[in-house]
């Protein structure tokens, strides 16, 4: 329940938000709810892990180095779960939303060193992160390795240039 009058914006914008939230239905009729008529919605979510080599060569890297499922990961909805255009215009279509469109958009993450980046996700995403906080010392070094050689054709200088598409659906309140 967001703590807001009904009609209470013109615009409700999320980044990369709605793949965490436990009840994205939920939340999408909320945002409809505190829109004023004509009010628009934009959310975006990565793209799906085969399309998305930043994805790719994480997961890789994590199965390459043959960390453990770690315990300390809570259970949750799949971080790809919106990754399919039908899926994510049926969430705004269900909850009301007009004129809904699903565009994919091509992004880049610019990262410093396979440390970096394993560093970022693991002090910054849940189930991921938790992924990396559970390797010892010698697996954390083989992702690393595989890192380094799954992210050699992004190299760019002395650091990495990572295509992550994302998709946006947009749609409008009647």
């Amino acid at each position: 329940d967001l703590p807001f009058p009904d009609g209470s914006f013109d615009a409700v914008v999320g980044n990369n938000v709605i793949q965490h939230v436990g009840e994205p239905q939920r939340a999408a009729r909320e945002m409809r709810r505190v829109l004023v008529p004509g009010g628009r919605v934009a959310l975006s979510n990565w793209d799906a892990a085969e399309r998305s080599p930043f994805f790719a060569a994480v997961a890789g890297a994590v199965s390459a180095a043959e960390v453990p499922t770690p315990t300390e990961a809570p259970a949750g909805p799949s971080f790809f779960r919106f990754t399919d255009d039908l899926a994510f215009r049926a969430l705004l279509e269900d909850a009301g939303f007009e004129s809904v469109a699903v565009d994919s958009i091509p992004t880049e993450i610019p990262v410093a060193s396979a440390d970096e980046l394993i560093t970022a996700l693991a002090e910054g995403t849940v189930r991921t992160g938790a992924a990396l906080r559970a390797a010892d010392d010698a697996q954390r070094n083989d992702m690393r390795a595989a890192l380094e050689e799954r992210l050699g054709e992004w190299r760019r200088g002395s650091g990495f240039v990572l295509p992550s598409p994302m998709k946006l659906a947009s749609g409008t309140k009647p």
